[in-house]
């Protein structure tokens, strides 16, 4: 909660405000409006704006400047000074300039930014800020198996060295629920190394973002069940050739024996579950060559089939990896 800043009162005229640019350590932001006429204080940073608009897309603050001000309230700049206790200087800044710089927000923007959105926008109730920042992050942790598309992630949020780290410690610390399984999924498809030691960052040597000790231990929990569960996904693939209908055994057969390599040597694709065919035929020919639109009409409709259903199953029990409920509640 906002509160108003109470000076030192030694040796101080009660009659008299004080101008706390005064004191050592407090710096001006650059966000420092001419006409503002109020002044946040976060940190040991003053952000000077305008008390009609907070109060306008906040009934946080709207709530406190109808509190009456102390006689002895210090000022900057004829402005008085409001405390923001427990936020950071940095989130403040990033609300801040979201809210008077808004430029163009259709671009990806750093987590920094987004934490920060949601952060200030659930805690001063400013809706359009938090639903920004869940927008954004929504859209790189998708719940609904339709927006599992690789071509769509990092095209929200800037992607850069342990974002994805960053992004799951965040989620499980704000316990925003539904964005969970998708967070988990993709810490715990790293290699185990990764998810041991962390995410590396390029340029500053022997720096790793860590996922959070619990979460670093659901993760690896999870893994193991990943695997359980692409070897139930892919089970089928045995059955290709193999088939009464099939209208050409030894080329199905062939492709079934690539198919059965691809998927799990030298070690499964722990993300594989979760791809749609056309990705997913994409990818093993990209990374083996292997043409499995190739496989007979027949072998191909069942294989086209069973993968659809295999995936919806394997997205609809994703939470249950994790020692989660399911979606529905999740979601609500």
């Amino acid at each position: 909660m906002p509160k108003r800043r109470r000076a030192d009162s030694t040796n101080q005229n009660p009659e008299e405000n004080v101008n706390i640019l005064d004191e050592s350590g407090l710096t001006r932001s650059n966000i420092w409006l001419e006409d503002g006429n109020v002044v946040l204080q976060a940190e040991k940073t003053l952000f000077k704006i305008h008390r009609g608009f907070l109060s306008r897309i906040s009934p946080i603050f709207a709530d406190v400047f109808t509190m009456a001000q102390p006689d002895d309230e210090p000022t900057v700049e004829g402005c008085p000074v409001m405390q923001l206790p427990g936020d950071l200087a940095v989130d403040i800044q990033h609300a801040l300039a979201t809210l008077y710089d808004k430029g163009n927000m259709r671009e990806a923007i750093p987590f920094d930014v987004v934490a920060a959105l949601i952060r200030i926008g659930r805690k001063y109730e400013i809706d359009h800020l938090r639903r920004e920042g869940m927008t954004r992050i929504e859209h790189e942790l998708p719940s609904e198996l339709d927006d599992v598309d690789p071509d769509r992630y990092w095209s929200e949020v800037v992607y850069e060295d342990g974002v994805l780290y960053r992004m799951t410690n965040f989620a499980y610390e704000c316990d925003l629920k539904h964005l969970l399984p998708a967070a988990f999924f993709w810490s715990a498809y790293e290699a185990l190394d990764i998810i041991a030691l962390g995410q590396p960052v390029k340029g500053e040597d022997g720096k790793r973002i860590q996922l959070l000790p619990k979460v670093q231990q659901i993760c690896l929990v999870g893994r193991q069940k990943l695997l359980e569960a692409h070897n139930q996904a892919f089970e089928w693939v045995g059955e290709i050739g193999a088939r009464s209908d099939c209208k050409d055994r030894k080329m199905c057969q062939s492709i079934a024996g690539s198919l059965i390599i691809a998927l799990w040597k030298p070690s499964p694709d722990l993300s594989a579950p979760a791809d749609s065919w056309d990705v997913w035929v994409d990818t093993l020919e990209a990374k083996q060559k292997l043409k499995v639109n190739k496989l007979c009409s027949s072998c191909l409709e069942y294989a086209k089939s069973t993968l659809l259903a295999k995936r919806l199953e394997f997205w609809d029990k994703l939470p249950s990896y994790f020692g989660l409920p399911s979606w529905d509640e999740l979601k609500k």
